[in-house]
């Protein structure tokens, strides 16, 4: 099982700032509870935004992932392997 992280949060105080560190992030599973970190550069994957939900549905191409972000547009990615 592979694993897609998503997440950054701007609603915090001004005090703290915003978290927007995060760009999105895809682990490869290998089966036996081990994951390799699959780069942005090589797989494209870039979810920046004020991301709140994730949602995948498959297609004939592989997995495409729909990320919600807060007062944004849409973000989407084929992930295929």
């Amino acid at each position: 099982m592979d694993v897609v992280l998503i997440g950054n949060n701007y609603a915090h105080e001004t005090l703290f700032g915003r978290y927007d560190a995060s760009i999105g992030t895809i682990l490869l599973g290998d089966g036996n509870l081990h994951w390799k970190n699959l780069e942005a550069k090589t797989s494209g994957f870039l979810a920046e935004g004020d991301a709140k939900y994730i949602r995948s549905i498959e297609t004939g191409n592989g997995k495409l992932f729909i990320i919600t972000n807060n007062n944004a547009e849409l973000d989407c990615f084929q992930l295929t392997r």
